[in-house]
């Protein structure tokens, strides 16, 4: 069975280093399962999504990356909807019809921040 959690276990609503349900903390303070890398829900900064119209990985740049929809204190639970605007343009003739999405990861790592992203392939179609 699964759960609302990404460690397939059953955590506190109020889930936090002050709430753990039992869990252990790591050595800086912070959840250990799930590795989140943060005391509670409000430290975990974000998660965006970004689209750059290149099908060439060595071609996409932070400067050519448009970020489309953001999540505040994401990744947190298992399961999070996106919203993408309705309006975005479809992949440019030329571009092999897929472009590279981006799901970044922003965290507020006991008082520092960490960008991370993993690449997708997409095609943008109306």
């Amino acid at each position: 069975r699964t759960t609302d959690w990404g460690d397939g276990k059953h955590h506190p609503e109020d889930y936090s280093s002050t709430n753990t349900g039992g869990e252990p903390l790591n050595s800086a303070g912070c959840l250990l399962s799930p590795n989140f890398h943060t005391e509670d829900q409000m430290g975990a900064a974000g998660t965006a999504f970004a689209i750059s119209y290149e099908s060439d990985i060595h071609k996409v740049t932070a400067e050519n990356l448009v970020v489309f929809t953001v999540k505040y204190h994401t990744p947190w639970k298992r399961i999070t909807t996106y919203e993408v605007p309705a309006g975005l343009p479809k992949c440019p003739k030329g571009i092999s019809r897929s472009s590279l999405c981006s799901m970044t990861l922003i965290r507020s790592y006991q008082g520092g921040a960490t960008v991370s992203g993993d690449g997708y392939l997409v095609n943008a179609v109306r």
